[in-house]
């Protein structure tokens, strides 16, 4: 082999003591020279010529902390049993030999049919991009910035991210890629903004303009990563974690992202499929897939336009069979299996998940009209078709309970309704949520049992009260460090729902006022409970107060709500004229208000008719509201009541007060 056709290798040697770097040489002969034949074939022809550089290790663990040694090769003898090489230290190499023993075992294992077993060969061979990769000192101090998360010291390493491409050392390394990735990742998420950027328009762009840039580095990476290896989930998982973390940005942040949600979902699934059809087990990517199913999408089916053939329970139950499998994956591993500490967060939290997107399946859960209006109704003679959703009921509840019984630091302690107060604040999900869940639960179940809240039954009170226990649990209950300055006006919200449907207004109104003493309402669906209160203790004015309150803030995603509650504030108070409007409006609305609001603002006009001696006129208002809502007995058992006053009494009867 001549000079022509060099070879351009380099080599590590690995020594087992000082000796042969003091003497100058390494030799190497029977079982040690055939491993090095195995794993580096084109040992056996090489040439003085063939090297460009040599560095000499150290085998044993203990020498680990050495320097490694820059070698000179002077002359190589070999024969079919042996091989000698011989060298001079020109220097030190600014990594250990530990290090390069790591970055080297890193090559092989991609590049060789090493199988990682005891110590390196004696002598290896690399080639001058493997090499580049072993020398590289970026990659222990990767590992450092990692364990610190200091994404951006791991990216001023690389950068500029776009010149990677033209460094062969790294762009064909999917293990450097992959972790550059993942801090352009990390980077691109959105945090608080600094209140200096927040406050200045160009400064906010430029840092919104930087994000998307680590976004689109993060992409490139991690698409590389699929190229170098395509057999490799990992790198799918990693895509769809990517998008499925910026899914969940989009829908949270306020800030101007860019970026189709819909479409960062669809690719979200996407990759996170095809990581699961390496294996089904993959607990990390199954939690993410039943959380965007469960959670994220059926709220862009519903408002955000996407466009697939899902509906927002289809999509909902695609995302429950994910997380069942995998707390089924979870529960049956062995107690001492490690992946038990593991995914043990993402077992919590499925559990916590699940329960919500149960309750979520139960369409019925409030009903401020039926309450407003008292259209109650005898118990029906068949409570076949409240099954479904008590069962659904049912499956929340264990969930959450399981979440609650399982979600706590001290595996001693035993939680049951005799100890809410010992619930651990801190946790995978937090101790308020938890109980405030299982009280929401319990009030729904109540709410199935009691026809939707048109008729209290002896089986239903029980529940309404396991509700309130909860729900003041959760009211006294300290938020954990990390969450003390949230605050709990969404408890206070739902203890006055259980207060309303009980007939018990007054509390309801009492609680609002003690709990918002210091501080004014912000959120509308607060706003609109507090409204019902005043509305059913007749303190009309405070209710249009508020309700003119909710109407113009810009966050009420229940804006239709809150004008029929504005019509029902004026049919309380006899104003059956200016009633009128307010369901008028909703009717006229060219938007789709939805088959139940709709139904509601006919039942609105009904009563408003009633009240003003148009019998006619109410019960076929009654009856539109019937044909948009034929299962809601309430309204079917007032249609009833009117015709046969209507009937006995002729149109001259007295009406009898709101």
């Amino acid at each position: 082999m001549n000079s022509t056709t060099s070879l351009n290798r380099s080599l590590i040697l690995v020594a087992f003591d000082d000796t042969p770097y003091q003497k100058g040489f390494i030799q190497i002969s029977q079982k040690y020279y055939e491993e090095a034949k195995r794993l580096f074939p084109e040992i056996s022809q090489l040439q003085l010529s063939d090297i460009s550089q040599a560095i000499g290790i150290w085998g044993p663990s203990k020498l680990g902390h050495k320097k490694a040694l820059q070698l000179k090769v002077k002359e190589i003898f070999q024969n079919p049993n042996s091989l000698q090489i011989k060298f001079e230290k020109t220097g030190e190499v600014p990594l250990t030999s530990q290090e390069i023993k790591l970055h080297a075992r890193g090559v092989m294992r991609k590049s060789t049919s090493w199988n990682e077993n005891g110590f390196l060969p004696l002598v290896c061979v690399f080639t001058s991009e493997q090499i580049s990769q072993i020398l590289d000192d970026r990659t222990s101090r990767v590992k450092e910035l990692f364990s610190e998360n200091n994404w951006a010291g791991i990216y001023e390493l690389y950068q500029p991210i776009k010149d990677l491409p033209q460094k062969p050392e790294i762009w064909n390394n999917a293990e450097i890629l992959s972790s550059i990735g993942f801090a352009c990742g990390k980077l691109s998420e959105v945090g608080t903004l600094p209140v200096e950027i927040s406050k200045d328009k160009k400064k906010k762009e430029e840092y919104l303009k930087q994000l998307a840039k680590h976004r689109q580095e993060c992409t490139l990476l991690y698409k590389r990563c699929v190229e170098l290896e395509p057999e490799n989930p990992r790198h799918y998982s990693n895509l769809g974690y990517h998008y499925y973390s910026y899914a969940l940005q989009l829908k949270a942040s306020r800030e101007r992202l860019e970026g189709d949600i819909n479409e960062i979902i669809s690719l979200a699934l996407k990759y996170l499929d095809k990581a699961l059809s390496f294996s089904s087990e993959r607990l990390n990517d199954l939690y993410r897939k039943g959380y965007l199913l469960t959670s994220v999408l059926p709220d862009q089916i519903q408002y955000g336009g996407y466009k697939d053939i899902l509906s927002q329970d289809e999509a909902r139950k695609q995302g429950i069979a994910c997380l069942e499998k995998l707390i089924g994956c979870w529960e049956d591993w062995p107690e001492n299996d490690d992946r038990k500490k593991r995914y043990r967060k993402e077992y919590i939290k499925s559990l916590y998940t699940l329960g919500q997107a149960y309750y979520e399946l139960v369409r019925n859960n409030w009903d401020e009209i039926t309450i407003l209006l008292q259209l109650k109704s005898t118990p029906p003679a068949s409570e076949a078709y409240l099954a479904r959703d008590l069962e659904n009921a049912q499956k929340a509840w264990d969930y959450f309970y399981k979440c609650w019984q399982v979600d706590r630091p001290n595996p001693n302690l035993r939680l049951d309704e005799s100890n809410l107060a010992e619930t651990p604040s801190s946790g995978e999900a937090e101790g308020v949520y938890r109980l405030y869940w299982l009280g929401k639960v319990a009030f729904l179940q109540y709410w199935i049992l009691s026809c939707y809240g048109m008729c209290n039954t002896e089986k239903a009170l029980p529940f309404a009260e396991k509700s309130l226990k909860f729900l003041q649990a959760a009211l006294n209950l300290p938020w954990s460090p990390k969450s003390s300055n949230q605050r709990k006006g969404f408890v206070v919200e739902l203890l006055g729902r259980v207060y309303l449907a009980l007939g018990e207004p007054q509390k309801a109104v009492q609680m609002f006022e003690r709990s918002f003493k210091n501080r004014p309402i912000r959120d509308a669906y607060i706003q609109n409970t507090y409204a019902m209160g005043l509305i059913l203790t007749g303190c009309h004015e405070k209710a249009a107060e508020i309700l003119a309150e909710a109407e113009n803030n810009r966050f009420n995603l229940n804006r239709k709500t809150t004008v029929l509650l504005r019509g029902c504030n004026y049919l309380s108070a006899r104003s059956f004229e200016e009633a009128k409007s307010p369901f008028e409006t909703i009717l006229e609305d060219k938007n789709n208000p939805g088959k139940q609001t709709l139904a509601y603002a006919w039942v609105g006009l009904a009563f408003a008719a009633y009240h003003n001696q148009e019998i006619t006129s109410a019960i076929e208002n009654l009856q539109r509201a019937l044909e948009l809502l034929p299962y809601h007995s309430g309204i079917r058992q007032k249609m009833i009541e009117w015709k046969q006053q209507n009937s006995k009494n002729g149109s001259t009867h007295k009406v009898p007060p709101v």
